[in-house]
């Protein structure tokens, strides 16, 4: 019931996170038929960006904010890609 206030919220993350040192990519995504479920697809320089990015000030405070309303939590799942195929098309 918070989608607008959460949406709202990453923007305001996105913005901040995009100004990191590391940060490659930060997309955020809405879910093709729950309007309540959103993705960030994130690409980051290396595991130290990554670390640095989860302690920021911005991305505390986001989650100190929008942590109470997001269902079972946040999942994140680290992935290493595996490009195939044409090399623009086959990667993030």
């Amino acid at each position: 019931g918070h989608e607008g206030d959460v949406e709202s919220a990453l923007g305001d993350l996105i913005r901040a996170t995009h100004e990191e040192p590391g940060c490659l990519r930060y997309v955020l995504n809405r879910h093709h038929d729950d309007a309540a479920k959103f993705v960030l697809i994130e690409h980051w320089q290396d595991q130290k960006a990554l670390d640095s990015h989860f302690r920021a000030e911005h991305m505390t405070a986001f989650m100190a904010t929008v942590g109470p309303w997001l269902e079972g939590g946040s999942v994140l799942h680290v992935l290493e890609p595996v490009p195939s195929g044409d090399d623009t098309k086959g990667r993030l």
